[in-house]
């Protein structure tokens, strides 16, 4: 009988999945995953990146920008936006999705390729093309991610891609932009935010060394309540 007989016999789907046999541990499926994907949580996560941060280095990139238009002019031609060794307009926009982005989720941006597309108002291909063009300037970097798909033992995908991890560097030549205008990044600043984060780690560690003692109490106290139930006489 094939699986439409059996339908209409009364069998459920899951019935049939059930009855399926499992795969060997190990087999490949053939699934498209590109090669050196990770799965989310294998990458450690990226510092927070404050809104004035973003500002500067979406500030840097179109001087950047600029400074490579007014280079590559010649003289009584006209400039043409993505011309060899300059910057596009959709450069800059890709990466100030991924900017505003990460400064929005806690440094963190993981977005698939038809989301920057929709943001930056762009076609797909243009957002590749940025991608590549940013990560040739230090900007920008990616680990390609993918997950199980939840059909162990079944036969298809076992993991299927996901959105990539994506890493934002500060370039040597972005370094030196902020230098020049709003100064090095002092010592004692960097040692005061080193303390923040050391003090919120302390008080972290301290709430749960508190908190372990009650929730020990609160769980000794829900099993006798359990053990005294099972205790009564039934009704």
């Amino acid at each position: 009988m094939n699986r439409l007989s059996l339908t209409m016999a009364g069998v459920s789907a899951e019935a049939l999945l059930a009855e399926r046999p499992r795969e060997t541990d190990g087999r490949r499926t053939n699934q498209r995953v590109r090669a050196g994907s990770r799965y989310p949580g294998d990458q450690l996560r990226p510092s927070p990146i404050s809104r004035k941060e973003a500002g500067r280095r979406k500030k840097a990139l179109r001087v950047e920008a600029q400074r490579r238009r007014v280079a590559g002019r010649r003289a009584g031609g006209r400039w043409k936006d993505g011309e060899l060794g300059t910057i596009s307009h959709y450069d800059v926009a890709v990466y100030e999705v991924l900017v505003d982005w990460a400064a929005g989720h806690g440094g963190l941006a993981e977005l698939a390729v038809s989301a920057i597309a929709r943001f930056a108002n762009c076609c797909a291909e243009t957002v590749h093309r940025a991608k590549r063009k940013l990560k040739a300037l230090g900007l920008l970097d990616w680990i390609r991610q993918c997950e199980p798909t939840g059909q162990a033992g079944r036969r298809g995908p076992q993991v299927q891609q996901i959105a990539n991890h994506y890493l934002l560097p500060v370039p040597p030549w972005a370094q030196a932009l902020f230098d020049r205008w709003w100064g090095p990044t002092p010592d004692d600043e960097l040692a005061r935010k080193a303390a923040m984060v050391a003090q919120l780690m302390a008080h972290d560690r301290a709430d749960q060394e508190a908190l372990s003692p009650a929730i020990a109490r609160a769980q000794a106290k829900a099993d006798q309540e359990v053990a005294a139930r099972a205790c009564e006489p039934p009704d």
